[in-house]
Formats: structure tokens, C-alpha cells, sequence
């Protein structure tokens, strides 16, 4: 215990005062000595560090970012929305694209393919006297027979796009292609665009 005769001197204005004294009573400044530091927590008192926001980087409870995935309660919902509406986007995306194909390969494709082979011309199997007597009905000389061949060749260039063909069209293809071919070689005077033309046909006729 601290006798109320012992006297210390104020380190602010260096009046003599009482050694139990934690207020100048001369200059009424505190002595820091004398009393406890207010950095240091009392014993019943928890300290406890905030923590930044991973999105705003606003200070907030550590208990806090735990329930909102390291955010803050207004940045975790504002994430929440924006989730929610990718999601949803992506949903409409992808039904739209589905919708889409369904239209493009059950629906387009089919029917066209099917117009297609019905657009035709039907020229029934003929046997080698048959192909003979039409070569005679007219020939690819000169201009003229230049239209005459790209009415010829043209069933066969429109067929040749039809991916999956059935029998019988294939077996019409193989008629025109050799009547095509009698009636080139019985052909004289030639146009430089008839030989073009018929060679872009033979190509196509090689691959039946």
C-alpha cells in the first residue's frame, strides 16, 4: 500500500503530487502510469478482426462471410441473381437450339429430300436398243446441243446432292448418265462449253 505522505513528481508540469494521485491536480493531465492501458483487453472482452468482402471489399464479420460464401449479405444476394439468370438463359439456350435442329432435321430436311426425288424426271430402265433410239432423237452439236445437254445433265448434277438415294433413283441416274454419254459420243462440232459441261458430268457419273 502506497503511503498518503509519498509524493511523486507530475512528468507534464513538474509539480510534486501524491504518489497515488492518476490526475494532476495541477495541470489535470493523466498519468498514464497509474492507469491501465486501454490497448489491452480486459479479461471478458473478445476481440474480433472483420474481414473484407471478397466483392465490395467492405470490413465485415468473420461469421458473416462464413454464411455468405466470403461476401457480405447484399453482395451474396446481388451474386445469387446474377446466377440464377445465367441459368435460366442457359435453360432458354438450349431449348431454343433443340427446337431449332428438330425444325432444320425432322421436319425441313425430309420433305425437301423427298421433293427433290420427286422433282426427277422417271426414266424406267431401258435396255441397249432403247438408249440407242433415243441418241437418235437428237444429238449435243452446236449451240443447240449444248441446251440439249444441260437438260440432260441437270437431273443428274440435282440428284447427285441427295445424300441417302434410293434404288430406283440411282438406277434412273445410271440410264441418263449413259444416255448422256451415247449422245456426247455421236456428237460433232462441239462447243468448247459442251465438252466443260460434259466432263463436269462424267465426273459425277464415274461415282455410280
Amino acid at each position: 500500500m502506497v503511503d498518503s505522505f509519498e509524493t511523486k513528481v507530475c512528468p507534464y508540469c513538474a509539480e510534486s503530487i501524491k504518489a497515488a494521485a492518476v490526475v494532476c491536480r495541477f495541470c489535470s493531465r493523466e498519468l498514464e502510469g497509474d492507469k491501465p492501458k486501454s490497448n489491452e483487453p480486459k479479461s471478458h472482452e473478445v476481440v474480433t478482426e472483420k474481414v473484407k468482402c471478397k466483392t465490395c471489399n467492405k470490413r465485415i464479420l468473420p461469421s458473416t462471410a462464413s454464411k455468405h460464401h466470403g461476401n457480405c449479405a447484399r453482395c451474396d444476394q446481388y451474386l445469387k441473381k446474377i446466377e440464377t439468370f445465367k441459368f435460366y438463359f442457359a435453360l432458354s439456350t438450349i431449348v431454343a437450339l433443340a427446337i431449332l435442329l428438330y425444325l432444320l432435321f425432322f421436319t425441313s430436311d425430309e420433305p425437301q429430300q423427298t421433293r427433290s426425288i420427286n422433282s426427277l424426271p422417271k426414266v424406267k430402265n431401258s435396255t441397249s436398243e432403247e438408249i440407242k433410239s433415243n441418241t437418235e432423237v437428237g444429238n449435243y452439236s452446236g449451240t443447240a446441243g449444248y441446251y440439249l445437254l444441260e437438260d440432260d445433265a441437270r437431273p443428274i448434277a440435282t440428284a447427285a446432292l441427295i445424300k441417302d438415294k434410293p434404288d430406283s433413283l440411282i438406277n434412273s441416274l445410271k440410264h441418263g448418265c449413259r444416255v448422256i454419254t451415247a449422245r456426247y459420243n455421236n456428237s460433232s462440232s462441239l462447243t468448247a462449253r459442251s465438252k466443260e459441261l460434259y466432263r463436269k458430268t462424267k465426273a459425277v457419273c464415274d461415282t455410280y
